[in-house]
């Protein structure tokens, strides 16, 4: 095997690495950040604190779960 083809074949098999280690290492869903009393809500409440949640932590969440991310845990509701 050329010197070449190997530098080829090692540079590859690294991307590949990569690639993998990308999807595995992802962030977790953003947890519900409470709005302030009477502050402005998202119209969605977080069941385990019981308190509505705020927009852009809703925005952070609905953004999480709309993205495709492969092999990732996805609560239901």
């Amino acid at each position: 095997m050329s010197p070449k083809a190997r530098n080829l074949l090692v540079v590859g098999a690294v991307l590949i690495l990569l690639g993998v280690l990308a999807f595995a290492l992802q962030p977790g869903e953003p947890k519900a950040v409470c709005t302030s009393e009477n502050g402005p809500t998202s119209g969605f409440v977080d069941a385990e604190q019981d308190c509505p949640i705020s927009q852009e932590s809703w925005n952070e969440i609905a953004d999480y779960r709309s993205s495709p991310k492969p092999r990732r845990s996805r609560t239901t509701e």
